[in-house]
């Protein structure tokens, strides 16, 4: 449960820090990288955090 919580605090801390430089630069192609790399980062955390294991040895580890 504390790995959730870990994770989900680095992931916001990320966003808000990419977002930040972002904001900072203001160039459209940038918001465009950052929105695609935040909706990547992002579902990359929810299979590898919330997904069950299948027992193939590709959920999360315990």
């Amino acid at each position: 449960m504390i790995e959730k919580a870990v994770g989900i605090i680095g992931l916001c801390t990320f966003m808000l820090f990419a977002g930040f430089i972002t904001a900072k630069v203001g160039e459209i192609d940038l918001w465009i990288v950052f929105i695609l790399v935040s909706l990547m980062a992002g579902y990359d955390f929810y299979l590898d955090i919330f997904k069950a294991s299948n027992g193939n040895g590709k959920g999360p580890s315990d």
